[in-house]
């Protein structure tokens, strides 16, 4: 039976975000169905129309959850039992608008959305442009600690590394995203369009770390 040797690899890297993601939530309610889609036309197409006014394409506002619900409300009858009654619809969508990381480029954008009458929900997440570039440098040097470790102990032991017989490794998402928090409830959104954000700010550097299970053979 071949003797072999198991090393845990890890490694970490810290990233620089260059790249940001507006979540929009909108959440359009009204009596009828047909005055509710037109309400929520009408929102979706304000976002669009002042996002193109500073350079973005239509097609740069992504949808990416669009769903429609009634709306119902419960009341007691005379005789004692629950009654539910349709009070309209509600259209629930979710959009996000993603660019290049620039201050601000950030600034102008967040106060064209404020002045626009749309009203969305505001999340902003600090990101890479190239995400499958950063994993791929972290399982690099996950790889490279784990070559290392093997050949020390190796070598103290007087044999040497054979072929490389199995890796174990969590296929778990990695999530890249820095811990920067920029929230802008809606009731702050009318103060964006006179006072946007600061032009000159860094996110904090993206930290990320992963793990894997190396097995080597001994000659």
């Amino acid at each position: 039976m071949a003797r072999t040797i198991t090393v845990k690899g890890t490694g970490a890297i810290d990233a620089k975000a260059d790249y940001i993601t507006i979540t929009l939530q909108l959440n359009t309610v009204r009596q009828t169905y047909q005055s509710t889609m037109q309400a929520s036309d009408r929102r979706v197409q304000a976002l669009q129309q002042a996002l193109a006014g500073i350079g973005f394409k239509k097609e740069d506002l992504k949808t990416i959850r669009f769903s429609i619900d009634t709306k119902t409300e419960h009341f007691k009858d005379p005789d004692g039992l629950i009654r539910s009654v349709m009070t309209g619809y509600e259209i629930d969508t979710k959009l996000t608008l993603s660019f290049d990381f620039e201050p601000a480029r950030l600034a102008k954008t967040l106060a064209v959305i404020s002045a626009c009458g749309a009203n969305p929900e505001l999340s902003i997440a600090f990101t890479v442009k190239n995400p499958e570039a950063v994993k791929r440098a972290l399982l690099s040097q996950v790889s490279r600690d784990a070559a290392a470790k093997a050949q020390a102990l190796c070598c103290s032991a007087g044999g040497r590394l054979g072929n490389l017989m199995s890796i174990e490794y969590n296929w778990g998402e990695i999530v890249i995203r820095s811990n920067t928090s920029f929230e802008y409830p809606s009731a702050c959104t009318s103060y964006i369009a006179e006072s946007p954000s600061p032009a000159e700010f860094t996110p904090e550097d993206i930290h990320l770390s992963d793990t894997a299970v190396f097995v080597w053979e001994i000659k």
